[in-house]
C-alpha cells in the first residue's frame, strides 16, 4: 500500500468526463491518496505525525485529472462512469471494490 501526497486541486470538470482513481484525505492544502480512507488516516497519523479530524469533510477521492472531490460529489461520478452499479449518497472507498477485493478505481 502506497500513500502519496499531492497538492490540493479543486475539481472543475464535468462528472461524466472523468473517473475516480484513488481514495483521498485532505488536510489543509495537502491531499493524501491511497486505496482506503482508513489506511490513509493511519499513515498520516503515524508517519506524518498529523492527527487529522476524522470526519467526512476531509475524506474524498481524486479524479483521473488529479483533482480532489469530497465523498458526496463522487457518488454521481462513480455511478455515471460505471465504477459502481448503485447510486450511493455518500461514497466510501469500500463501495468501489469488487467481489474479489480488488479496487475498481483504475
Amino acid at each position: 500500500m502506497t500513500i502519496e501526497k499531492i497538492p490540493f486541486k479543486q475539481y472543475v470538470g464535468k462528472p461524466k468526463d472523468t473517473r475516480l482513481v484513488k481514495a483521498a484525505v485532505r488536510i489543509r492544502n495537502d491531499v493524501y491518496t491511497g486505496w482506503r480512507h482508513s489506511e490513509i488516516i493511519r499513515y498520516v497519523a503515524k508517519e506524518q505525525k498529523i492527527v487529522p479530524f476524522v470526519g467526512p469533510e476531509i475524506q474524498g477521492f481524486v479524479t483521473a485529472d488529479g483533482e480532489y472531490l469530497r465523498r458526496e460529489s463522487c457518488s454521481y461520478i462513480a455511478f455515471s462512469s460505471g465504477q459502481t452499479t448503485k447510486y450511493i449518497r455518500t461514497l466510501c472507498s469500500e463501495d468501489l471494490w469488487d467481489n474479489e477485493g480488488k479496487p475498481n478505481l483504475i
